[in-house]
C-alpha cells in the first residue's frame, strides 16, 4: 500500500486509465472521512441536492467525482489537487455513504398521485427536479432561493415531512367531509 500512497489527487487523475482504475478500486475501500465537515444531515440543503443530482446518475466519471469533492468541500480545485489521492477518496466515500442515507430517508417524502392528479398532469412537474421543492419552499419568491438553499438539510427535510403530513391530513379531511 505504501507505493500507492505517493500520488497527489492531480497526479492520480493523470494516471493511465488502467492504473487509475486500480487506485480507484483501493480508494473506494478506504475509511470514509468527513474532513471536519460534520454530519451530512447538517450540510446546506442546496449542497445536498447538487450532490444527489450527480451521485444518483447511473454512471459516474472521474470528472463527476471531482465535482462532488469540490461541491462538498468548498475548497478551490488547486487545494484538492495537491491532497493525497486517498484522502480525496476518504471524503468521497463519506459523501457516497451520506447521500445513500439521505436517499433512504427521502423515501418518507414520496407521494403517490391518484388517478385524477395523473390525468391533470402532475407528472409534468418531474422535469424540474428539486427546483419545484425550492420554489414551493420560497413561496414562489425567487429572492428567497439562496436563503433556503443555505438552510440545513435536516431542517428542510423536517419542513417537507410536516408539509406532507399536512397535505395527507387535509386530503383525508376533505374525503370525510364529502362522504
Amino acid at each position: 500500500m505504501d507505493s500507492l500512497n505517493k500520488y497527489s489527487y492531480d497526479e492520480f487523475m493523470c494516471l493511465p486509465q488502467e492504473e487509475k482504475e486500480l487506485y480507484k478500486a483501493f480508494g473506494l475501500k478506504v475509511r470514509p472521512d468527513d474532513w471536519g465537515k460534520g454530519d451530512i444531515l447538517e450540510w446546506e440543503w442546496a449542497v445536498i441536492k447538487q450532490l444527489q443530482d450527480i451521485l444518483n446518475q447511473p454512471s459516474l466519471s472521474y470528472n463527476d467525482m471531482t465535482e462532488v469533492i469540490l461541491i462538498a468541500s468548498g475548497l478551490p480545485v488547486k487545494e484538492i489537487c495537491v491532497k493525497p489521492w486517498y484522502e480525496v477518496f476518504r471524503l468521497y466515500n463519506f459523501i457516497i455513504t451520506g447521500v445513500k442515507q439521505i436517499n433512504e430517508i427521502e423515501k418518507q417524502l414520496e407521494y403517490e398521485a391518484d388517478a385524477r392528479e395523473v390525468n391533470a398532469g402532475i407528472d409534468d412537474y418531474s422535469q424540474y427536479g428539486w427546483f419545484v421543492t425550492l420554489d414551493r419552499l420560497a413561496g414562489g419568491d425567487m429572492l428567497k432561493y439562496d436563503a433556503i438553499g443555505k438552510l440545513k438539510y435536516c431542517d428542510v427535510f423536517a419542513k417537507l415531512k410536516l408539509n406532507k403530513t399536512d397535505a395527507q391530513y387535509s386530503k383525508r379531511l376533505m374525503k370525510q367531509n364529502n362522504v
